[in-house]
């Protein structure tokens, strides 16, 4: 009768399976985190879509200027900050339509805070600025252009991976045009 009848894995197997799967999982592991953070960006850059889509519709609805403030962080919020608000009266200039207390917040939408280590700035790469809707969907004529160009990414001076992503508002239409930004 032989005695190996019973068969089974000898050491040297098992260790060379446990090596594959290690440099296997040492592959996989770094992909994995690059295209999760990429993944990042793109939910918020679909969360500010959704904000703006949300304003233009409002102030078509109720036929009042509707704004999306995007706000640094603050000592309360370690994180930028997006807000909807609707115009209390209607300023005199253009400079006061970025003045926060010509507005209040619309009912309902208290704001929502943007991803840790990501930012939203204008094309002008301020972090404190407005997108205005008129009562019609169209951005406000007082809305300076550089508003209509948002830039998501990790914030400026930190060491990321993650590789921005931009939107374009058409004044015209008010609608969200994706495009690559470098």
């Amino acid at each position: 009768m032989n005695s190996r009848s019973k068969r089974g894995f000898t050491l040297v197997e098992l260790l060379l399976a446990i090596s594959i799967i290690i440099l296997v999982a040492g592959v996989i592991v770094p992909m994995a985190r690059t295209f999760g953070g990429a993944n990042i960006v793109d939910e918020t850059l679909n969360e500010v879509k959704g904000y703006l889509l949300m304003a233009r519709q409002h102030a078509v609805q109720h036929h009042r200027p509707v704004a999306v403030f995007f706000l640094p962080p603050t000592d309360h919020t370690p994180n930028s900050r997006m807000m909807i608000f609707e115009m209390k009266s209607q300023p005199p200039n253009a400079s006061d339509l970025a003045n926060v207390n010509n507005w209040t917040v619309m009912a309902g939408a208290y704001g929502t805070e943007i991803r840790p280590g990501l930012e939203v700035v204008n094309r002008s790469d301020d972090n404190l600025f407005a997108v205005v809707y008129n009562t019609r969907g169209y951005i406000d004529s007082r809305c300076p252009s550089a508003n209509t160009v948002i830039r998501i990414g990790p914030r400026k001076g930190t060491e990321s991976p993650l590789r921005p992503k931009a939107v374009a508002i058409s004044r015209a239409t008010g609608t969200i045009l994706n495009f690559e930004s470098k």
